[in-house]
Formats: structure tokens, sequence, C-alpha cells
């Protein structure tokens, strides 16, 4: 792909930082292991667990905000990588993703399988 890479500091809702062409990118990583559906379609989480609040209180999940982050870089199981815009997905907290999205960029070979 390309982009200089860089990782986040310890506690941002990003995980790296990317230049992509002179423009800065905050970018979350998702992953999946879930088995695909006949169509080749898996779920991506794209939300995140909110903070445990101490002994007995559950966490719960919440949606990024537009001011979070910019990109997702959603790996699955099969070695599918997704670019998703939050623009485009704001306020969702799952999606369906396959070879045939608009989101799908390439897939790569993973060791061990």
């Amino acid at each position: 792909m390309g982009f200089r890479v860089s990782l986040a500091a310890s506690g941002l809702p990003y995980d790296l930082i990317i230049d992509r062409c002179g423009e800065i990118q905050r970018v979350q990583v998702k992953s999946t292991t879930a088995a695909p559906t006949a169509s080749g379609t898996v779920v991506a989480k794209l939300s995140r667990l909110t903070p445990s609040r101490g002994a007995g209180t559950n966490r719960h999940a919440q949606c990024y905000e537009p001011t979070d982050l910019d990109l997702f870089f959603v790996l699955t199981g099969e070695g599918h990588v997704f670019l998703i815009p939050l623009r485009d997905v704001a306020g969702v907290q799952s999606l369906m993703v396959g070879p045939g999205s608009p989101y799908y960029v390439q897939t790569i070979g993973l060791s061990g399988r």
C-alpha cells in the first residue's frame, strides 16, 4: 500500500498514524477470526467496549466518534484486508465485509495457515 506508519501512544482511541501521500490519518486496527458465511463475508466489529467502573459493572459496546479516528483497518482470518473510513460507518457497531465489499483492499498470506 506504500503508507508511512507510526504507532500511536497508549490510551488513544486509535492504534496507528499513517501518512497517505501527505495526508495524516488516525487508524483503529480491528481483526476477526470468525468463520466466513457461504458468501465469504464476516462480521467486523467497529465498536469498543466501555471501561469497567469496578466489580460487578457491565461493559457495553460504544461507537467511535468522528473526532476519535479516521479509518478502520480490518484484517480477517482469511487474510482479507479492508480500509473503512469512519465517516462511512459513523454510528455503526458492526459491518458485514467480504471480498466484494467496496472497502476491500487485498488478501495477504497469513503464516501458519
